[in-house]
Order: structure tokens, then C-alpha cells, then sequence
């Protein structure tokens, strides 16, 4: 059986410990891009390490994306007491000494959709008595997950909420046609793609006040949030941050 690591959402410094290795990675998972706005983009993440806290023997580590998007690609790197470099093939082979340090961060380049990736880094080593696993997700702050349709925003749209960051309450505001308000709604998602609260038969003045309430009139916590216009076949989605 794996020993499969998963990290609390925002979690943060987070240090672990085998009888074999430890674990340490100073950033949240999910682990968030800059928004994708039509042009791909390279994301290039924070170092995490592992520092081998048994015998020096020779690793194995194999890091593998899941359900890598059409058109991204994955390159991950290390550095090895002294050695540096970077790997397309998911398999590497390595001596692993006692005390010494793995530094290591992953690269996805040409992003180029709203869309997610899992990436799972698995050490095996004739001491470790099952494989350790560690797992990150990986996508655009803009990307909703589970939402049926992810777009890029129109240039001439306005959708925006002030204040932001905002604490009780934060107003939305957008600017449609009469024809586009017919079909417009607006849906809060948290990170983890969850509904949390949807606005339906918007109003002509062109704005709605969200009062950090979810769809069953319970307080939601403070974090990041996302709000979806959805008219017609359009969906623009932009961020928010509830304080408290």
C-alpha cells in the first residue's frame, strides 16, 4: 500500500517525516497559475525537498502527471548536492545519500486552457517499506472545476466587485444588454470548485450584493473565492478574497 501525501488546501510550510525521508514544502496545494486570458504561458513552481534520513542507497523517483491537457507539457528538475538538472522522461535513478538534500519544482509550459492537472511524485527505495507518494494539483486562478463551459472573457464585457478584498459583503457588478440579462446568472464557486452560491433573473441596474452566505444562508469561511457570469453560450469568471 502507497503512503499517498495529499495537502490541505492553502496549507502551507508543511514538513513531514518518514522513518526514511523527510518531506518539506513551503506552499499550498492547490498550487494556483496567474490567470489564463487567451495566450499560453509557462508556470514554473516554488521548491519543495526531501531529505533522506536513512541509508545511502540508490532511489528511484517518478514523477507523473494525470491527465495532462491537450497541448501542456510537463518538465520537472533537481538539484543534488551539487547536481542540476531537468527531465522530460517521468523516470529517474539516482543515489540518494545519507543527510543530503533533494531540492525539486516542476514546470508546465504552453498552459493554454482553463483546465487542471494532478501531478504525483512516487519514491521507491529498497528500504522503504512502500512507496511514498506525494500529489499536487495544478491549474489557472480563473479555472472553475466542473463548470460546463470554460471561456476567455470577451473584451467588451465589464464584470468586477468592489471591495475586494471584502469583509461582510462585496457588490458584483456587470454590464449586459436586456437581451443577454434574459439568460445571465451569476454562480460563487470556492477553490476547490464547489458551488457556493448562484443568482439567477439578474436585475437591469447592473449590480447584486454578495453577503458571504452560501445557498443555504450559512456564513461561509474567509479564502478565495470565484464568480461565474454565465449569457448565453459566454462564461467569464474573475476572483474574490473574503476576509474576516
Amino acid at each position: 500500500m502507497k503512503k499517498l501525501i495529499l495537502f490541505a488546501v492553502l496549507a502551507m510550510n508543511l514538513t513531514l517525516v518518514f522513518a526514511e525521508l523527510e518531506i518539506n514544502i513551503p506552499f499550498g496545494n492547490p498550487v494556483l497559475g496567474p490567470p489564463y486570458e487567451g495566450t499560453p504561458y509557462t508556470f514554473n513552481s516554488e521548491h519543495f525537498d526531501v531529505t533522506n534520513l536513512g541509508v545511502t542507497e540508490m532511489f528511484n523517483l517518478t514523477v507523473e502527471p494525470v491527465d495532462l491537457p491537450d497541448g501542456w507539457n510537463l518538465m520537472w528538475c533537481h538539484e543534488l548536492e551539487g547536481d542540476n538538472n531537468c527531465h522530460i522522461l517521468p523516470s529517474w535513478d539516482f543515489e540518494f545519500p545519507n543527510g543530503s538534500l533533494l531540492d525539486l519544482d516542476f514546470i508546465f509550459t504552453n498552459v493554454s486552457s482553463l483546465d487542471d492537472c494532478t501531478l504525483t511524485y512516487t519514491f521507491t527505495a529498497p528500504s522503504l517499506t512502500e512507496p511514498v507518494v506525494i500529489e499536487f494539483t495544478f491549474y489557472p486562478e480563473n479555472y472553475v472545476s466542473g463548470s460546463d463551459e470554460q471561456t476567455i472573457e470577451p473584451a467588451n464585457i465589464v464584470l468586477s466587485n468592489y471591495p475586494n478584498p471584502f469583509n461582510p459583503s462585496t457588490t458584483i457588478s456587470y454590464e449586459l444588454s436586456q437581451q443577454e440579462l434574459a439568460s445571465a446568472s451569476i454562480t460563487i464557486y470556492n477553490t476547490r470548485g464547489q458551488l457556493v452560491r448562484t443568482f439567477n433573473n439578474l436585475n437591469a441596474s447592473g449590480d447584486i450584493i454578495w453577503d458571504g452566505k452560501d445557498n443555504n444562508n450559512n456564513i461561509v469561511n474567509s479564502g478565495v473565492y470565484f464568480y461565474k457570469l454565465d449569457y448565453f453560450k459566454t462564461s467569464i469568471t474573475k476572483k474574490m478574497i473574503l476576509i474576516k
